[in-house]
């Protein structure tokens, strides 16, 4: 599942304008160009995403080894549940965006304003919770809508 999740963050940076693929504090997503250069000047450690070969590759940037010792911890009791609501979780969120694409299919008969305001109040919680998810700005993912839409 992880590596769908990565090949996907990859993919879909592509199309991004100023978008690139970064492993950041143990997630993946996608962060302005800007961003990570910043980052880079600052000397934050973080890994670039890209596909290899077919598969998806690290390259860790501004750590002290190219290698990163892994520990070996035993199993915690609730490693199972934690995996099991994590999938459960994530799963949940690919059936409320199929339950949203229905939602948007349905148009009403005549269209108010209130309609149009309550897909926007709808559109900024999606925002938000996009920018919370993938580490970015609010702003810069309206922007890369306003760029979307053209």
């Amino acid at each position: 599942m992880a590596d769908n999740q990565a090949k996907f963050i990859v993919d879909k940076a592509k199309s991004i304008p100023n978008g690139v693929a970064v492993r950041y504090k143990g997630q993946n997503c996608i962060m302005h160009r800007d961003k990570v250069d910043k980052m880079l000047e600052e000397g934050i450690a973080f890994a670039w995403l890209c596909e290899q070969d077919g598969q998806i590759v690290t390259i860790p940037v501004n750590t002290e080894s190219v290698e990163e010792p892994v520990e070996q911890k035993p199993a915690e009791p609730d490693k199972e549940d934690v995996l099991t609501a994590y999938e459960d979780a994530n799963e949940d969120l690919a059936n409320l965006l199929d339950i949203f694409k229905n939602e948007l299919d349905q148009q009403p008969d005549k269209i108010r304003w209130g309609h149009v305001g309550n897909l926007n109040h709808v559109r900024q919680c999606l925002i938000e919770a996009l920018a919370f998810l993938s580490d970015s700005e609010v702003k810069w993912i309206e922007e890369n809508l306003e760029e979307l839409r053209r």
